[in-house]
């Protein structure tokens, strides 16, 4: 697949994601919102209440001067009154009177001071002012002695209405006349103006009777066109019967002794009245008359500013939601790679390859296709020879030769190590597109000074259901790959279903390959290697037995295989190579006969570079002599790794280390072998035994392998030797060292003691 097409499956995947990081944003932002809306909402109205506390108080305060203001009044017209009394026969002469009444005057808040007696005789504190309209108050006037303050409507030149305080003046118990105090009604509401509600709120002072004694912030000019306080307020109520039980509901509001407020709806705007009683005067209540639109518009400024506030947040959430997302979105698209590219590569990983091979077989249902599962065979040994730079260039290499190889209707990945999947259009052709393949990587690798022989190993599965999980078509993809032989000339299979009772048997012997070794379960077994001419034993080999708990004894076919191929093998032939060299030491200890011991070692040891010193190090551990232990490799690991095998076998033979050449003649055997390899000991396959005894051609060859080696002064053994007739012709050919049932079976360790180590005397 090209890359420009992943990393259109990748913008995808980032917008989808992207989608839902601006929406969970959008969100967050909406609930930011709601959040700022719901707290100016409580601000504006903590502060409307805060508002309606303020003038509550403050109406209560304004009541207060109020009461001061007409207290201080009524008292110095009864002090006035009391001189009055205190002169018997009235007998003061006219400046004397005015001088009294300008005194009062001065002392008090009243525009003017006036006494009236009984004959009509009029006394004003304005001396050349006359008055008229005073007797139509006497009748208000009490018979006892007390204050009555009534509403007049004198003009004192300012077009106001005022207000009267009126005392009769008794002398033994008989009104001699009448003392009045005349002021404005604007008067009552001095000092109430200078409160900060005052602009928005119109102030009323009224009597038990509803009839408005004061009003402040009024155009009403000397007479009052709505007298009666209820009439002027409720006019705006639309209903008649709105009006009388909005009045009843004031009358009874008002008739209480502390301050508070209520609410009403007009015809334009809601109102309230916030009242507080007038000490003194029995039924007097001060109002302060307000308007809803005016406390808002108080508010205006505060929600301004809220607003502003929000804005602010709302803008900053917005730029700090803008600055995350492009932050969020670029770290996104680099854990886009981490989550779906191989970091080593830059191929596609699997968790891409699920989602995009499920996406290919969704969208081309009418295209067949293959998974195959393939990696480079021996790819080990390619990482130890030439180092993991080399191994990862040319792991780079196939991810390269993989995208011109792959066309957009089909996927790879690379699932780790040297495994690679992908998923292909079974046109037909797969066999000779992997072989193209091969050809392209090997190539590439050469030019990178890897000269190294690329073959895959390559496991398909048919897909025929589309539906099926894409991991389990992997698995099965990479059992056939598996089941590939690793030394096999084919290197291609087919998943078949077979296959998976296979994978349960790998799946149970791996399951318990490590605990057995810790727990002692692999054994050696002796097999005498016998001299055939002399019939007696001179060596034998260690073969490896998995003895069970139970005492159940795994055969070597079932689990030799497994461990070759998932590299256990080096753990066992290490750990036997050590229980060999236990045994020796004991057997050289306690003075018995003792024979050399051939112990095999896998080709995945010697690519360890610290092989050969770690054998130095075992042999030194247990003091065994070099002797008595030889080194046996197969014949086909020379063909695969020879300069590499060739280098192994010289530093052990520098160590004085025996060395033999297992299953001779099983491959393609050559000459070159023989010449180029330092080994001490040629082991002949019994197959080459076999192929022998049917052919005189076959037994002419064996005859000249044996001179030749009797030359070079390598010792020949036959393995697999099981009838006489076949040690007979051995002899013959001048062969006397064979090895197989005709001598003895492996047996284990304790009868080989037994039946062969012997004390020596």
């Amino acid at each position: 697949m090209p890359k420009q097409e992943r990393r259109r499956d990748y913008s995808l995947q980032w917008n989808k994601n992207t989608t839902v990081l601006l929406s969970i944003a959008t969100l967050l932002l909406m609930i930011c919102l709601v959040i700022c809306s719901v707290h100016v909402y409580r601000v504006l109205n903590t502060y409307r209440n805060f508002v309606d506390s303020s003038i509550v108080g403050q109406t209560g305060l304004d009541a207060e001067l109020v009461t001061s203001n007409l207290s201080s009044n009524i008292n110095v017209i009864r002090s006035m009154a009391e001189q009055l009394q205190q002169n018997e026969n009235y007998e003061m002469d006219e400046a004397s009177i005015y001088k009294l009444l300008l005194g009062v005057r001065n002392k008090s808040n009243l525009d003017r001071v006036v006494l009236m007696l009984k004959d009509g005789t009029t006394y004003s504190s304005e001396r050349y002012s006359t008055m008229s309209g005073l007797e139509d108050l006497i009748p208000l006037a009490s018979t006892d002695g007390s204050v009555v303050v009534a509403k007049t409507y004198f003009d004192f030149g300012d077009g106001m209405a005022s207000y009267c305080i009126m005392l009769p003046v008794i002398h033994k118990g008989i009104i001699q006349g009448y003392l009045f105090g005349l002021s404005s009604t604007m008067d009552l509401l001095a000092g109430t103006e200078t409160d900060s509600y005052s602009q928005i709120a119109r102030s009323y002072v009224i009597n038990e009777k509803g009839t408005i004694m004061a009003v402040s912030n009024s155009d009403v000019m000397f007479v009052l066109q709505n007298d009666d306080f209820y009439t002027d307020v409720l006019k705006d109520l639309s209903a008649e019967e709105d009006r009388d039980m909005m009045e009843e509901s004031l009358r009874k509001s008002f008739a209480t002794d502390h301050a508070s407020y209520l609410t009403f709806k007009a015809k334009n705007d809601d109102w309230k009245l916030f009242y507080a009683p007038i000490e003194g005067q029995k039924g007097w209540t001060y109002i302060n008359v307000v308007k809803e639109s005016a406390v808002d518009a108080l508010l205006l400024e505060i929600k301004v500013e809220s607003y502003i506030a929000v804005f602010a947040v709302i803008l900053l959430m917005l730029t700090l939601t803008f600055i995350v997302s492009r932050f969020v979105m670029s770290e996104q698209r680099e854990m886009l790679k981490l989550a779906f590219e191989d970091s080593l590569t830059q191929a596609p990983n699997e968790r891409y390859f699920l989602t995009h091979a499920a996406k290919l077989l969704k969208d081309y249902p009418d295209i067949a296709y293959r998974v195959i599962s393939f990696d480079i065979q021996n790819f080990r040994y390619l990482n130890e020879s030439y180092g993991h730079m080399k191994a990862d260039d040319l792991l780079r290499i196939i991810v390269k030769q993989a995208e011109k190889e792959f066309s957009v209707r089909e996927t790879y990945a690379r699932i780790g190590a040297d495994r690679f999947v992908a998923l292909l259009v079974d046109d037909g052709r797969t066999n000779e597109r992997i072989m193209h393949m091969e050809e392209r990587i090997a190539k590439a690798a050469s030019e990178e000074m890897i000269n190294y022989p690329i073959k895959m190993k390559c496991g398909f599965y048919e897909v025929t259901d589309r539906k099926e999980n894409i991991a389990a078509m992997i698995d099965k993809a990479n059992l056939a790959r598996k089941s590939v032989p690793s030394q096999g000339k084919e290197l291609i299979a087919v998943y078949e279903d077979s296959l998976m009772e296979e994978t349960r048997r790998r799946e149970f012997i791996e399951s318990k390959m490590e605990m057995a070794l810790i727990a002692g379960e692999f054994v050696p077994y002796l097999q005498p290697k016998w001299d055939m001419k002399n019939d007696h034993i001179i060596a034998a080999e260690a073969l490896v037995r998995w003895k069970q708990g139970n005492g159940e004894l795994i055969p070597p076919n079932d689990f030799i295989s497994i461990f070759e191929t998932n590299g256990f093998i080096e753990k066992i032939d290490f750990y036997m190579l050590e229980e060999i060299c236990k045994y020796l030491r004991k057997m050289l200890d306690e003075g018995r006969e003792v024979y050399p011991i051939s112990v095999n070692q896998s080709r995945y040891l010697l690519h360890d570079p610290s092989y050969t010193m770690n054998v130095q190090q075992v042999l030194l551990k247990y003091k065994i002599p070099k002797s008595l232990i030889e080194l046996e490799l197969t014949e086909t690991v020379f063909f695969q790794e020879r300069e590499r095998m060739i280098e192994v076998m010289e530093e052990l033979k520098r160590m004085n280390m025996d060395l033999s050449i297992d299953d001779f003649g099983s491959g393609f055997s050559s000459l070159n072998l023989l010449r180029d390899m330092p080994f001490d000991v040629l082991k002949i396959d019994r197959g080459f035994l076999n192929e022998t005894n049917a052919s005189e051609t076959g037994k002419f060859i064996l005859k000249k392998i044996v001179e030749m080696a009797d030359g070079l002064g390598v010792r020949v053994i036959c393995e697999g030797v099981e009838t006489r007739e076949q040690a007979e012709m051995l002899m013959e050919i001048g062969c006397n060292y064979a090895q197989g049932y005709l001598y003895s079976r492996p047996i284990a360790m304790e009868e080989f003691i037994e039946k062969y180590n012997t004390i020596v005397s």
